[in-house]
């Protein structure tokens, strides 16, 4: 209905599990974080003049310096 794109290995199956925990009420009273990562668009034209500094300043190191060997 939201015109989300999921791979059918990982990221489908993730949220059939999120759904069904909805369903069973074991998610009830917790907040539940679904972070997509797959993507299949260019994001350049969203991110080109997107501020970093505007997040909370745990993610900035992420942007100032590598975080692993082949951000480099």
């Amino acid at each position: 209905m939201e015109n989300i794109e999921l791979d059918g290995t990982y990221t489908g199956k993730a949220l059939a599990a999120v759904f069904a925990d909805g369903q069973t009420g074991s998610a009830r009273g917790k907040v539940v974080l679904f972070w997509n990562t797959y993507n299949s668009r260019a994001l350049d034209p969203f991110t080109y003049d997107a501020e970093y500094r505007a997040l909370p300043p745990d993610f900035h190191h992420h942007f100032e310096k590598p975080v692993q060997p082949l951000d480099r």
